[in-house]
């Protein structure tokens, strides 16, 4: 019993990186955009990916220019996968993710992160995901009755 609670203090004490898939109803994958937090503990970063893995041209809150790039998850395409199936009933919602080894675990879904109330910097990305954003789609009754 004593190697599985050294097994679970090590699990704690290790903040796992979580992958935010910001998914947008119709959008393409050149329109999916990942916020990825690593550190929670010690050293806190938070960097706005693309998905072909490079900084995004801009940010939530804090500045990606100062943002290093973080390893390139080995599950990048399951998450994704993942992230697709959750959003598909849905205009807009942010799928977070966690990958430990080769396990995919959901978080969350998120309607409103950070409450609604984060700055994009520069501000001109907030009409750009704006209009990504196709706040017609309707939530079909059987979805409903899950």
């Amino acid at each position: 019993m004593e190697g599985e609670e050294d097994k679970l203090n090590t699990l704690i004490s290790k903040a796992l990186d979580t992958y935010k898939f910001h998914m947008f109803a119709n959008a393409s994958e050149q329109d999916i955009y990942i916020q990825v937090t690593t550190d929670r503990f010690d050293d806190y970063q938070r960097a706005m990916m693309t998905m072909s893995w490079e900084l995004a041209p801009f940010n939530f809150t804090y500045n990606n220019a100062e943002s290093s790039i973080p390893p390139k998850p080995l599950a990048l395409q399951e998450m994704y996968r993942v992230s697709q199936i959750l959003s598909q009933d849905f205009d807009y919602v942010r799928v977070d993710l966690y990958q430990d080894g080769a396990r995919v675990y959901v978080g969350e879904l998120t309607f409103t992160p950070g409450g609604g109330n984060e700055a994009l910097n520069p501000h001109k990305w907030d009409k750009k995901l704006g209009s990504l954003w196709n706040q017609h789609t309707k939530i079909q009754k059987q979805i409903l009755k899950r």
